[in-house]
């Protein structure tokens, strides 16, 4: 059971907020352990893999799909996401054009677009 689920339905729970800090001081880690890698290595490193990890450290014990792309419909706040069956499709584009930009892009700029 996931937090999000016990706290009902309520990210704005204490708990949730405790738990969700705790994952992004570990989040931070990891990241800053990738790009070290990344940079090390001079080669770009951003792969499902990685985003997927990404996501698993920012919402680990919060929600049930932590390090999976979305299965559901959803909207925020205005703003309507595309469905489901076409997540992966759109983040197979987005690695791809990572890839592509990591040598022609600054690290500020590349991270900016891909946020």
């Amino acid at each position: 059971m996931d937090i999000v689920t016990l706290a009902g339905l309520n990210e704005g729970h204490p708990v949730y907020a405790e738990v969700a800090s705790a994952n992004h001081r570990r989040l931070l880690g990891f990241l800053e352990s990738m790009v070290g890698a990344a940079t090390e290595l001079d080669q770009p490193m951003v792969t499902h893999h990685l985003i997927k990890g990404l996501n698993s450290h920012a919402i680990a014990g919060l929600h049930s799909a932590a390090g999976q792309y979305r299965s559901s419909s959803l909207v925020v706040g205005t703003y309507i996401p595309p469905e489901p069956g076409l997540v992966q499709l759109l983040m197979d584009d987005c690695v791809m054009e990572i890839g592509r930009r990591w040598n022609e892009s600054g690290a500020i700029s590349l991270g900016a677009w891909a946020l």
